[in-house]
């Protein structure tokens, strides 16, 4: 009886034993570092920028003729109205197509755009399509080295992206990850094909990529 007593409490332990390890199992998933890009078509903007420059300009010539319109009519009291329904009906088109310019630029300035697909050079040249449209996208880079490059492929241009970093092992979490700081992301016009960038770091201490914002303007 003394040995079946014996049996059930190292079972016991044992078992207790098993739900320790359990609670403590590190999560070996989810380990990459990663950044995050944004694009602006600066191209575009500039286009609807001048556009509505120039329905500005039109305005103010419009408003000048209806000022010399009702300057006549006080000097000779002959009836304009049919010439200044005219002018302000120009007008009201100029105003309305400026608005549709300047929604435009909004989603144009909210990074909203449709990548066809980025290929991960470092990473055996892995690719991701994509299907919709994003106001971001989330890059993940290579564990195994210091730095990573893709190819965006975007509006039928391919545009490189090249990264440099050092990393850290260390469990966050309960996961082991490996962390990626001083991050930085290279540029050069003539090598990666887009017009210029901005750099947004929330950690200033590390330089994590994962709180790096990349904004491409191309």
């Amino acid at each position: 009886m003394k040995n079946y007593d014996r049996l059930l409490i190292y079972i016991l332990i044992s078992f207790l034993g098993f739900l320790s390890c359990e609670e403590q199992e590190i999560n070996l998933t989810d380990t990459a570092p990663y950044f995050t890009m944004q694009f602006i078509n600066a191209r575009k903007l500039q286009t609807l920028n001048d556009s509505i420059d120039n329905i500005d300009d039109k305005i103010i010539t419009i408003n000048d003729s209806i000022t010399v319109l009702d300057s006549l009519y006080e000097l000779n009291q002959t009836d304009y109205s049919v010439e200044k329904e005219s002018l302000n009906n120009t007008k009201s088109d100029l105003n309305t197509l400026k608005g549709l310019f300047n929604d435009t630029i909004s989603t144009v300035e909210s990074g909203d755009v449709l990548i066809s697909k980025i290929v991960a050079a470092s990473l055996e040249g892995t690719e991701v399509t994509y299907a919709d449209s994003a106001k971001s996208y989330k890059l993940g880079l290579n564990p195994n080295a210091d730095s990573s490059k893709f190819y965006v492929h975007l509006n039928n241009n391919v545009y490189t992206i090249r990264t440099k970093y050092s990393r850290l092992t260390a469990e966050e979490n309960r996961k082991i990850k490996v962390l990626a700081y001083d991050f930085d992301l290279l540029f050069d016009s003539n090598l990666d094909g887009y017009d210029s960038l901005s750099k947004i770091q929330d950690d200033s201490t590390n330089l994590s990529s994962n709180d790096f914002k990349a904004i491409i303007y191309f």
